[in-house]
This record gives C-alpha cells, sequence and structure tokens, in this order.
C-alpha cells in the first residue's frame, strides 16, 4: 500500500495523520449527524404512522365488537324484561283462578259449597222417592177400596182409612216445596261456580283453550253409568218421529 504524503511528496507523519482524520471527523461529523438525524426521523415516522394505522384499525374493531356487546346487551335486556312481564301475568293469572277456585272450593273453608249441593241433591232424591212411594202406597190402598164396584158397601172404618189415605196423599205431594228450596239452592250454587269458572276462563283467554281438544260430553252418574235422562220439552226426538219409524 501507498503511503500517505504531503503535497511536496514527502511522507506524512503519525501526528500529521491522526490529525488530518480528527480534522475530517470533524468537518464532517455535522453532516453525518444531520444524516442521522433525518434517517431516524423518517424511521420514527414511518414507525408513528404504523402504530396510529394499526390503532385506528384497533379502534374499529373494538368499536365493532363494544357496538355488538351493546347490541346482545340490549336485546338481553329486552329479553329479560319480556320474561319478568310474562312471568309477572302468569302469576297474576294463577292468582286470580286461585281466587276463584277458592270461591269454589277453599281448602280451609268450614263448608264445602261442592258437597253441600251433592247433599241437597241427594236428599232431593231420597224425599221425591219417599213422596212417590206414599202416594203409590195410598193410591193402591184406596183402589183397593174402589175396585169393589159402586154398590159396594164401605164401613165407617174404612172410609176413615180412606180419608187417612187421601191425606197421605196430600202430606206427601207438599214434598214440592222442600224440593223447590233445595233446588234452588243447588242452583244457586251452580250459578256461583259457573261464574267462577268464566271469570277463570277470562282471566286466562279463551286462545289459551285452543290447543286443548273438545271432549265429549259424556253426563254419568257417581257409579260411572252414562246416562242420557230425558230430553226437554221441544228438545230431542218427539213421540212422532219415532212413530213414523215404524210406519
Amino acid at each position: 500500500m501507498a503511503s500517505s504524503s504531503s503535497a511536496s511528496g514527502a511522507p506524512l507523519s503519525g501526528d500529521q495523520i491522526a490529525a488530518l482524520a480528527e480534522a475530517l471527523a470533524t468537518a464532517l461529523k455535522p453532516q453525518l449527524q444531520q444524516m442521522v438525524a433525518e434517517a431516524v426521523s423518517v424511521e420514527v415516522a414511518r414507525v408513528e404512522d404504523a402504530i396510529n394505522l394499526r390503532i385506528a384499525t384497533l379502534g374499529d374493531e373494538v368499536g365493532g365488537h363494544v357496538s355488538t356487546i351493546n347490541a346482545v346487551a340490549d336485546r338481553a335486556a329486552e329479553t329479560s324484561q319480556l320474561i319478568d312481564t310474562s312471568m309477572n301475568e302468569l302469576a297474576n293469572k294463577l292468582e286470580m283462578a286461585k281466587v276463584e277456585l277458592a270461591g269454589i272450593r277453599h281448602p280451609r273453608a268450614n263448608e264445602d259449597q261442592l258437597a253441600l249441593a251433592m247433599f241437597e241433591l241427594d236428599e232431593i232424591i231420597s224425599a221425591t222417592q219417599g213422596a212417590t212411594a206414599g202416594i203409590l202406597s195410598a193410591a193402591e190402598k184406596i183402589m183397593d177400596v174402589v175396585s169393589r164396584g159402586p154398590d159396594a158397601r164401605i164401613s165407617p172404618e174404612e172410609a176413615e182409612d180412606l180419608i187417612n189415605e187421601i191425606t197421605r196423599i196430600f202430606e206427601a205431594c207438599n214434598f214440592q216445596d222442600l224440593t223447590g228450596q233445595r233446588v234452588t239452592k243447588v242452583v244457586d250454587t251452580f250459578l256461583k261456580i259457573e261464574d267462577h269458572m268464566n271469570a277463570i276462563i277470562r282471566n286466562l283467554g279463551k286462545d289459551s283453550f285452543d290447543h286443548i281438544p273438545v271432549g265429549e260430553e259424556r253426563h254419568a252418574s257417581r257409579d260411572g253409568t252414562v246416562l242420557t235422562g230425558p230430553a226437554a220439552e221441544k228438545h230431542g226426538t218427539s213421540q212422532n218421529e219415532i212413530d213414523a219409524l215404524f210406519d
């Protein structure tokens, strides 16, 4: 390698080379510092832009998630409110049904209206049967005397017996007063029950029964026997219609 030399061609000494290097460094130092500062500034600006872009992107993503969370929270609040409203309505309807059922048969009541109605019906049946039996028995005894013919003589004792039997018939006919009162009580009880049942149906709403099939109406006695009973006047099959079947 060729050695450093001066302008006159003489070689430079070590001190001269060091002095020359120091002078060169001193001359280039501001330029190098400026170049480094500019490079660092450019790199910092690029990093800042990248960071700001990422922050903006994250802000949009977080904003979207927050919006989704808020929407879900709103729907959850609406659903919770709807559930609370439905539960309150159901509780009110059940409470109303309990009140109406208590009006029919309260578990802590001393008297059971349905049981009383059944008792009254049993008493009506018993009184009707007793009166019927008494009337038929008296009628049979009267028929025994009358069947002797118009010319038959009746003793005073038999005449007195006839009067007693006729009196028994009159007395037996008085059952209608008691049974009429009992029937009125039973009807009042059933009307009251009907009012309570109608109130329950109104409270629950007729539409709530649409999914329940309408069962066949069958009237049965307490032993399970199906009862049809006599048809009411102007209802059912008339005797003329029955006779027409045999013509």
